[in-house]
């Protein structure tokens, strides 16, 4: 899989999965109000339904986890060390109806909430189309607004808020 993103921010990411490992590389720049940069190599090992990630990053160790919600979701969290200190963050997606996601994520900036939706515009794709939104609190404060097409294992996204407009292209081969 290979994700470019632009909004505001650069960020392209790698991954490559066998099995059930995977191995992640990052890297952004423009991150936040100090337009910093931030590179990092992960591995991830999937022991259903416990996922446990360790890395590195610019910042120095990172550790993570995630707990599969059968079907339903999914919740997760991660830390991270940043010269003396250590940042987290917790997360996770709920599924509660065919085509519908609930998402939640906390860190040290910000809390966001949002909603996703296929929409069945298109049924012979597996409903390629998909809207979204939800609100920020913290950093980039506000409402947030986004589509998704999909196309094969290729995807387009484009996200509005008050701040920002960003786009991002994956590739998953």
């Amino acid at each position: 899989m290979i994700s470019i993103i632009w909004r505001g921010e650069r960020e392209t990411r790698m991954a490559w999965r066998e099995g059930r490992w995977s191995v992640n590389l990052a890297a952004r720049r423009g991150v936040g109000g100090t337009q910093a940069a931030y590179t990092g190599v992960g591995a991830a090992l999937n022991l259903a339904p416990v996922t446990l990630a360790a890395g590195l990053d610019s910042g120095g160790p990172l550790v993570g986890g995630a707990l599969a919600l059968g079907g339903y979701g999914e919740v997760w969290g991660r830390a991270s060390r940043v010269g003396s200190k250590w940042f987290w963050a917790l997360g996770g997606t709920l599924i509660p109806a065919d085509y519908w996601q609930v998402g939640v994520a906390h860190d040290q900036v910000g809390t966001q909430l949002g909603l996703r939706a296929a929409l069945p515009w298109q049924g012979e794709e597996g409903r390629p189309l998909r809207v979204g939104g939800g609100y920020r609190w913290g950093e980039d404060a506000g409402p947030f607004a986004e589509v998704e097409y999909r196309v094969g294992s290729y995807s387009g996204t484009a996200e509005v808020s008050r701040r920002r407009f960003g786009v991002r292209f994956t590739a998953v081969w």
